[in-house]
């Protein structure tokens, strides 16, 4: 469950703009994750970022947390660039 609004965090040593997210599982465990954009995906066009891309950088992340939140681990940061989405960490929920 996403708790709150996301914070616009300074980008500091990067090249872009983030916000840090808020998530609470079904057990009350916080996480905070972060979504970014790079610089470069900040100056393009819609249209030619990757798919998901403008949705996301739309909202803040808020697409993106949100495809995420239901993994067993949520990633702790996401990154919209010019060539895709990335996720660092986490674990995707597995349909045996």
């Amino acid at each position: 469950m996403i708790l709150k609004t996301p914070e616009q965090v300074a980008g500091g040593f990067y090249d872009g703009i983030a916000w840090t997210w808020r998530l609470r599982d079904d057990a009350g465990h916080e996480r905070v994750l972060t979504f970014q954009v790079t610089g470069t995906a900040m100056s393009m066009a819609a249209s030619a970022l990757p798919p998901r891309g403008p949705s996301a950088r739309a909202c803040a992340g808020r697409s993106e947390v949100e495809r995420v939140s239901c993994w067993d681990t949520p990633p702790d940061r996401i990154e919209l660039g010019s060539l895709g989405i990335r996720t660092w960490g986490g674990a995707e929920q597995l349909n045996l």
